[in-house]
């Protein structure tokens, strides 16, 4: 009897405070199954399930796994203060009947290895179950193969198990820690210690407020384009952090002392009780709305962004892929170009794929890129890139392509001089009358007869990285670059062909087959090959032959836009469903960190509200004034992050369009339809927990 005297104990202090332990063991329970599924679905038995493309998915799932511990270790400590804070009463009486620090540590070690085990194993368990239904989730995602036999795989559940008794572990040492660390007298006065009205902290406000303003500017001014959105995106996300902890923790206060300053207001049945409870508390539970604040908008970005991603994938493929295959030649100097080489790459290609019925529907783009240093109407193409960073705000993607591209791709009829030029812009502006394109010494003068802007004039010319884009349009850009980029080579460039920076050509085919297999089957990819092959074979003896025997670095390549559509699904399918499974888990967080606000807000409330009801307060006005206190503090986070959302749009969107995601309208759609649907699941949670607020104070 004496060996289960401490289990017992544990057991029985477990189940009478089960209001605080049932929601704090659902919550790792859910963790451990999702922590489970993304083990699950990274290994080779699930992912043999799927078509192609098995190397995308572990990536993604090793990331998420990565966030979920951190998550997991960061959350669990938070919500097991919360216990702890409850519990220490009892510890106190524990230790005034006779039990040293000792027999209260293994009371501890107890009540963990039984939260632990329960935990684990119905963690486990659920997450076995579950991992079923999100491997046949994503293999309808990918088209893939699908069974319906449940597999249990050792090695996750090992790698599940460990780290989650690792984290078990960390806060059974924290607990007993803080146990030993008190005397008897301190945890028989833990709750009943009263706390001083909070002094409103104007500093700490107004400096979260410049702070979260300077984060919004951040975000704001770097929204042109995705390489310098993705540094000022995590810059302007700590700042965020920090000021809604801040804004919410002397702004609370600050609130409710406004509130109390206002008679009609205040002196009131429904708001007298509720603000003066708020305004004892808020010092302490500021960080509480602060915490579901930003976990809020970390759900809200996910859902918005990810779920653009995966929608408008299609649209994204075909805006890259417009046809069937792509066949590309790449100079690396324009100085190897002329129009005899352009005249033999079409040649090879309709060879090669004569066999399967020629090609149809061709659309053929040729053009000059380099990054340029924009400075006014000067285009520096041969700037310092070890001085001058590629993220710099003047650093410009240059494209230029013929006359005569344009017009077939736009159907328009644009005339222009030799010494003119049309300028298309994409994520930036030109506002000079002329352009000066400058390489070393020598430079090459441009009228500008007109600006557009790409959503006005599509052409289709390299892969958008999100920089901002000049496309020049004129008559014979290779003639003209070439006589700025034709400089004295080097002995040892001339003997090597490995030369210094120089302006590299592209040229590409889109096309369709005319009788070609399946696209995606064995006979496709047969012909792939085989095509490929012929191609190279034919293009790469006559290119050298062409040059006098002269070195050519120039590389070819022909892509099906089948792969690239199996390649494009797969990433962006893993980031829907790897930001699916980690909303999934904020959203858990947030629910119980709201839970955990309203019981321990309940058990202190309850002796205000019983004074009141003593002096002739109804149960009607007790529920009115639980709501006025709840309406006022739980939706603030849901309105700040609505604003973060807001202003993290622009820039969210610059990001995304390093993705090749172009479409405004779903985006807006996506992140609108993503904030309803958080605001009525925020509603629904509000109301269930209210009851449990409810229930505390009224007795």
């Amino acid at each position: 009897m004496k060996k289960l005297f401490y289990p017992r104990l544990a057991f029985d202090g477990i189940r009478k405070n089960g209001r605080l332990y049932f929601p704090y063991i659902l919550t790792c329970v859910c963790m451990i199954a999702m922590f489970y599924i993304m083990q699950y679905i990274a290994s080779p038995e699930c992912l043999e399930y799927l078509p192609v493309g098995k190397t995308m998915i572990p990536i993604f799932m090793a990331t998420g796994s990565i966030v979920m511990v951190v998550f997991s270790i960061l959350f669990l400590f938070y919500t097991n203060s919360f216990i702890s804070r409850r519990r220490t009463k009892e510890f106190g009486l524990y230790n005034v009947l006779g039990m040293n620090k000792r027999n209260l540590a293994r009371v501890i070690v107890w009540e963990t290895l039984i939260t632990a085990a329960i935990s684990v194993a119905a963690g486990l368990f659920t997450g076995i179950v579950l991992s079923k239904f999100a491997e046949l989730g994503l293999v309808r995602m990918f088209d893939g193969r699908i069974t319906f036999d449940i597999k249990i795989l050792p090695g996750p559940m090992i790698v599940t198990s460990a780290v989650y008794l690792c984290i078990f572990a960390a806060l059974l040492v924290n607990s007993v820690i803080k146990v030993g660390t008190n005397n008897a007298i301190n945890l028989m006065k833990s709750e009943a210690a009263g706390e001083k009205a909070p002094k409103a902290n104007w500093l700490l406000g107004l400096l979260g407020v410049a702070v979260l303003v300077t984060a919004y500017v951040i975000a704001i001014a770097n929204s042109t384009y995705a390489v310098a959105a993705i540094g000022a995106f995590m810059v302007a996300v700590i700042l965020v952090i920090a000021a809604t902890y801040m804004i919410f923790i002397a702004g609370s206060v600050l609130f409710c002392k406004i509130l109390q300053r206002s008679k009609n207001y205040y002196y009131k049945p429904d708001h007298f009780v509720s603000v003066s409870s708020m305004t004892f508390r808020m010092k302490r539970n500021g960080a509480g709305l602060a915490s579901i604040c930003i976990i809020s908008t970390m759900v809200l970005v996910m859902l918005s962004s990810s779920s653009s991603l995966w929608f408008g994938c299609e649209e994204s493929l075909a805006a890259q892929f417009p046809r069937e295959m792509r066949a590309s030649v790449h100079f690396d100097d324009i100085m190897q170009v002329n129009n005899k080489i352009f005249d033999l790459f079409d040649e090879a290609v309709a060879k090669s794929v004569g066999k399967y019925g020629g090609s149809k529907n061709v659309i053929a783009s040729k053009y000059i890129y380099t990054p340029v240093y924009l400075e006014g109407s000067v285009a520096d193409a041969g700037y310092d890139r070890s001085v001058i960073s590629y993220t710099s705000k003047k650093i410009r993607d240059l494209y230029v392509i013929p006359t005569e591209y344009f017009n077939s791709q736009t159907g328009e009829n644009l005339v222009l001089s030799d010494s003119e030029a049309l300028i298309v812009t994409d994520n930036c502006t030109y506002k000079e009358n002329e352009l000066t394109v400058k390489l070393e010494e020598k430079t090459l003068r441009l009228s500008v007869k007109a600006v557009k802007k790409d959503r006005d004039v599509k052409v289709r010319t390299g892969a958008n990285d999100g920089m901002g884009r000049l496309t020049v349009v004129m008559n014979d850009p290779f003639t003209a670059f070439a006589g700025i980029a034709d400089t004295v080579k080097s002995e040892e460039e001339q003997n090597t062909g490995v030369y210094s920076y120089r302006l590299p050509v592209t040229y590409s085919i889109d096309f369709d087959f005319g009788n070609a297999p399946e696209s995606g089957s064995e006979a496709f990819n047969d012909m792939m090959v085989e095509v490929e092959n012929s191609f190279y074979s034919m293009l790469g003896n006559s290119i050298r032959a062409m040059n006098g025997g002269e070195i050519v670095n120039v590389s070819f390549s022909m892509r099906s836009g089948s792969d690239s559509n199996d390649e494009m699904r797969y990433m962006y399918g893993g980031i829907f469903f790897l930001g699916i499974m980690l909303s999934l888990v904020f959203m858990l967080a947030a629910v119980l960190i709201i839970y955990y606000k309203q019981i321990t807000e309940g058990y202190e409330d309850s002796k205000r509200f019983e004074i009141m009801q003593n002096v002739g307060m109804t149960k009607k006005e007790i529920k009115k004034a639980i709501n006025s206190q709840l309406l006022t503090v739980f939706f603030a986070p849901l309105a700040l992050a609505g604003l973060h959302l807001c202003f993290a749009f622009p820039i969210i969107r610059a990001i995304l369009v390093s993705f090749e995601l172009y479409n405004l309208g779903l985006f807006t759609v996506t992140t609108i339809a993503s904030f309803v649907l958080f605001a009525i699941f925020y509603v629904v949670v509000y109301k269930s927990t209210s009851k449990a607020y409810y229930s505390i104070v009224s007795g």
